[in-house]
């Protein structure tokens, strides 16, 4: 499953349907050519984030089917991942905007392909909406590391998410240096335990992962990350 892919077929969908009825007007009612200018461009300026918004709509047809028991999204850092959460009500409004111009040629134009696909994707985007804010479907864990930059920004992080409702209320701090005989790795574990209290006082409940000699890759690795995660509780 590709996003831009779905972003496109849903593109090409509209624009087939839009041109095959606005060259067969000829009425001289209404301003063909400008509404059929402004539906082109609204396809074309289409708001940023709505490609993965497509593959998350996706995701909804595999949850009603109940092919996963679970899903897990890996979202980019920060700034990218509030406005992949914002873009559910920007898209929205998108639809909206759409659906405004349909209504101008109800009756005289025959929109159905493009009124229906509007219809299935807004009543996807509501299930979007109404999963991303239950806790019991729903859960964001935040993830960190003890140094003040990313403490600020998971704070940041955390604000914006009540802000927008979402659940969230677990944080993950990650790369912890363990206290050793060794002189620089002492002094670093010293220099994390201030922004790993602050951290631990964010949510509810905090989980602390420690600094792997080497990158997280393979199922042994993995392995080891899940049972620090889950006290051994994973399958």
């Amino acid at each position: 499953m590709n996003s831009t892919d779905l972003l496109e077929d849903l593109k090409r969908a509209y624009v087939e349907e839009i041109n095959e009825v606005f060259n067969s007007f000829l009425s001289g009612a209404f301003n063909v050519e400008f509404d059929r200018q402004v539906m082109e461009e609204l396809i074309s300026m289409t708001p940023p984030g709505l490609d993965e918004l497509m593959a998350l709509m996706k995701i909804m047809d595999f949850i009603d089917v109940g092919q996963f028991d679970r899903y897990v999204l890996d979202l980019a850092p920060t700034g990218h991942a509030l406005r992949f959460l914002e873009t559910p009500a920007v898209v929205r409004q998108w639809f909206i905007t759409f659906f405004r111009l349909l209504l101008k040629y109800q009756g005289i134009a025959s929109l159905s392909k493009v009124a229906e696909l509007l219809r299935q994707k807004s009543k996807q985007l509501r299930k979007v909406q109404q999963l991303l804010f239950d806790p019991e479907q729903c859960q964001f864990v935040t993830v960190t590391i003890p140094e003040a930059m990313a403490v600020l920004e998971t704070k940041r992080l955390i604000n914006r998410l009540a802000r927008l409702k979402i659940p969230c209320n677990l944080v993950v701090t990650n790369m912890l240096v363990p206290a050793n005989d060794c002189p620089f790795c002492s002094t670093v574990h010293a220099a994390q335990q201030p922004y790993l209290e602050e951290i631990d006082a964010l949510l509810p409940w905090s989980i602390q992962l420690p600094l792997f000699p080497r990158a997280v890759q393979g199922f042994d690795t993995l392995s080891q990350v899940a049972d620090r995660l889950y006290g051994g509780r994973h399958g």
